[in-house]
């Protein structure tokens, strides 16, 4: 099967369902302008996307960095989106104040210019320095220690069930 006909049976398939979501919304009254609805698959929604993307990507603001790649430490493994759960737990957090060094829109004016981050990951700032939007060294205008709640990420051998 060519791309070409996947393509044809993935928006057959999409278009069934929007039809019988319709009737569906028509039968319980719901008022909508139907005849044309609001499709993510509209060419003309497609087009509106790629010109919001291309205006980032000329403006700079879209540029290629690190990318975080969720770790089991017990296990030694990289995990799935989709092994994540999360347990309550205080944890330092931080509040940075990094200076911003380039890419600020001159209709905000002279600076100077701050992006002020909160983490619960202080190990990750070496990290975001790299940034070519602040100061490349790793040392903050200033920085915050607190105690906050925080969500810690487990990876559990079987599915949760919550059982209230």
């Amino acid at each position: 099967m060519s791309h070409a006909e996947i393509r044809k049976l993935c928006h057959d398939e999409a278009m069934k369902w929007v039809e019988i979501q319709r009737d569906q919304f028509r039968r319980l009254g719901i008022s909508g302008d139907w005849d044309r609805p609001y499709l993510t698959l509209d060419p003309r929604y497609e087009a509106s996307i790629i010109d919001v993307l291309a205006g980032l990507l000329e403006g700079g603001y879209i540029f290629r960095q690190l990318k975080p790649i969720h770790w089991c430490m017990n296990d030694r493994t990289a995990l799935a989106e989709a092994e994540l759960e999360y347990r309550d737990e205080s944890t330092p957090s931080i509040y940075v104040n990094f200076p911003m060094v380039s890419g600020v829109p001159q209709a905000w004016g002279g600076g100077p210019w701050h992006a002020l981050i909160w983490t619960t990951t202080p190990w990750t700032l070496p990290a975001t320095s790299r940034s070519p939007r602040i100061r490349s060294s790793s040392t903050p205008a200033s920085a915050t220690m607190t105690r906050r709640p925080a969500r810690r990420c487990t990876r559990s051998s079987r599915p949760s069930l919550s059982r209230r």
